[in-house]
């Protein structure tokens, strides 16, 4: 009794020295690992075979073709209330521009002003002395004078009032405690274009000046920080104005009247750069930048904003290029959406699109996928659904229990090796767990491990010595007792 006592206290210590994992963990650990390495995988494969494609097609055009030349070095074309990017052309190269800064400074000063509609900013000597010393331009208020924060809003859109960028830097910098950058508002500037995807963009000053090529974004960041600014309070109906007028007041005796410098909305400077569906946004110029614009325009109940950079400032005489060829460009590019490109629906709610083997159930082996929600996205109208690539991203297997609706994996749309939209796949159904099936299958995968074998095969060495060892002491207690019986002969 003490020796098979003592072969299972042996038996228990082995398996102690090691850890314990059941199959069920070890299952869902390798599966879980199976779907995190197939999305990242899969995520990373194509993150980096997109960049590739983009960064090789960055050199000409990426999307759907058009029928217009322009001059814009970069541009990108995304529709404002799906966030769906139609068109673009050397969208992720840095560039500077210009005024189109302002779009982020106004992002800032609304975020981080509470009360935007009863703040008042005083205009000191020094925010007079800043813009005249930065921009040689003239403020438009009277020192001293008090403006509310939404009216600056308004003087920075509309006439890309460079004292107003100014003011609200100020205003926010004294708010804070300075830091190593000198300026809190900038860091808030930078802070927020990370926040929203902007990879390539860097803010050095609220203006847009050039800077030495420190301010500096692309159209396809540009465009990230316009979706946003859309979706602030005022700030449509802001840039959709043509002016705007102060009243009169203690500190002026008279209204005074700014007029927007987005001549898309108007038809001050030439009618060529007039375009009757635009609604906004930022227009803007300097020397490295060029002619720069972030447009919006609405028709059909469509709405878009195009963001043009880099249109050539200077002919060859070195005289103002006329009309405006970021502005020229813009409209063109609504006009093509307009009337060529329409919202179209690649598959519907509950449609199946894949399906994925089932592990531990009794009587489901194959599990239909179907889409989480309806599909949609814009193509040109001579692209017809079934001209897109579909790519369907499941694991191998899944284990049950499954809830019906439970992500599983996902579809992607391509065209001409471009990512059109993605989508999740969800479960069509609830799949229970067989106990028994997965009882068994534990089973068999812990006698397949490699550490059961181990510890089998360590219990049978050992108790293949203990035999011989009790086989040898038996021995040695029959050669004793027969020694002492020959002793007692």
């Amino acid at each position: 009794m003490k020796r098979i006592t003592s072969i299972l206290l042996l038996v228990l210590f082995l398996f102690s020295a090691f850890p314990f994992y059941s199959f069920a963990d070890e299952a869902h650990s390798d599966d879980a690992l199976r779907l995190e390495n197939s999305d990242s995988g899969t995520a990373e494969s194509d993150n980096g075979e997109e960049n590739k494609k983009e960064d090789k097609k960055d050199e000409n055009k990426v999307g759907f073709e058009y029928e217009f030349e322009h001059t814009t070095e970069s541009l990108c074309l995304v529709n404002l209330d799906t966030g769906i990017t139609v068109f673009t052309e050397n969208a992720n190269e840095r560039r500077a521009v210009g005024s189109l800064t302002k779009i982020m400074t106004y992002i800032i000063a609304y975020e981080n002003i509470p009360n935007i509609e009863n703040t008042k900013i005083t205009i000191t000597q020094f925010m007079i002395e800043k813009t005249l010393y930065l921009t040689d331009t003239s403020p438009t208020y009277l020192l001293g004078e008090e403006v509310s924060a939404l009216d600056l809003l308004h003087l920075l859109m509309i006439p890309s009032g460079n004292d107003a960028a100014v003011a609200f830097q100020t205003y926010i910098d004294t708010l804070y405690p300075e830091n190593e950058s000198g300026s809190y508002f900038i860091d808030l500037m930078n802070k927020k274009a990370k926040e929203l995807g902007c990879v390539d963009t860097n803010f050095s000053n609220t203006l847009g000046l050039d800077d030495g090529g420190q301010n500096y974004s692309t159209a396809s960041d540009m465009a990230k920080i316009a979706l946003h600014a859309s979706k602030l309070p005022y700030f449509s109906e802001i840039v959709n104005k043509t002016y705007y007028t102060i009243p009169a007041n203690e500190f002026c005796y008279y209204d005074r009247t700014v007029y927007a410098t987005n001549y898309m909305l108007t038809h001050a400077n030439d009618d060529e750069s007039f375009y009757i569906y635009a609604t906004g946004m930022k227009a803007g110029f300097t020397d490295a930048a060029g002619y720069c614009v972030a447009a919006s325009a609405t028709y059909g109940g469509y709405s878009y904003v195009c963001i043009a950079l880099g249109a050539p400032l200077y002919d060859e005489n070195g005289y103002y290029v006329r009309p405006n060829g970021a502005m020229a460009d813009a409209a063109n590019m609504f006009r093509w959406a307009f009337t060529q490109v329409s919202l179209k629906i690649i598959a519907n709610e509950g449609d199946l699109l894949g399906d994925v083997d089932v592990l531990y159930s009794w009587d489901v082996k194959n599990l239909q996928l179907v889409a989480r929600e309806t599909i949609y996205t814009l193509l040109p109208d001579k692209v017809s659904v079934a001209a897109l690539k579909t790519v369907i991203d499941v694991p191998d297997s899944v284990e049950a229990p499954i809830k019906k609706g439970e992500k599983i994996g996902k579809v992607s749309y391509y065209y001409d090796d471009q990512l059109i939209t993605t989508a999740d796949l969800i479960a069509s159904k609830s799949v229970s767990r067989s106990e028994v099936i997965h009882t068994v299958e534990t089973g068999k995968e812990i006698m397949n491990s490699g550490w059961f074998k181990g510890i089998l095969t360590a219990v049978i060495i050992l108790l293949a010595l203990y035999f011989v060892l009790l086989w040898r002491t038996n021995k040695k207690k029959q050669k004793m007792r027969r020694i002492k019986r020959r002793r007692n002969l």
